[in-house]
């Protein structure tokens, strides 16, 4: 131990000044989920919600998102098309009606209402936008 009371810290580095080392990492995809309502109308007993996200293999999987945490956020995803479902049987309380709306953002600029998503190589990280619209039954 050193007299500041710390571990000597050892460096490393390459002895050959014209050494190139080429690292292949396989590109991984980020897809974010975000549950909104269309002019804050949440009816009272509407609290989570069930995303499901089909990646490009097939194998479905849930998440649940809520009132409080509205976000599903996955990364490390393998690349290629996802489909994006809200199952809309437990948050469509008796007296309302509800649409709902697929908003896909890839970029600031880039947007487009659809429930699926392609991330590629070049545009590896997506947001999708599940906007609830509820209209009460008159």
């Amino acid at each position: 131990m050193e007299a500041s009371g710390q571990e000597p810290v050892e460096d490393h580095y390459s002895e050959q000044e014209n050494e190139l080392v080429v690292v292949n990492a396989e590109i991984k995809g980020k897809l974010t989920v975000r549950v909104a309502f269309e002019d804050n109308i949440v009816p009272a007993n509407v609290d989570t919600f069930e995303i499901t996200i089909t990646p490009p293999n097939g194998f479905r999987q849930t998440f649940e998102a809520s009132i409080d945490d509205p976000e599903v956020r996955l990364k490390g995803l393998p690349l290629g098309s996802y489909t994006i479902e809200e199952k809309t049987g437990n948050i469509k309380p008796d007296g309302y009606n509800l649409e709902t709306k697929y908003t896909v953002q890839i970029t600031d600029e880039e947007l487009f209402e659809s429930r699926y998503v392609t991330l590629t190589k070049e545009k590896p990280r997506a947001t999708v936008i599940v906007t609830n619209i509820y209209s009460k039954i008159d």
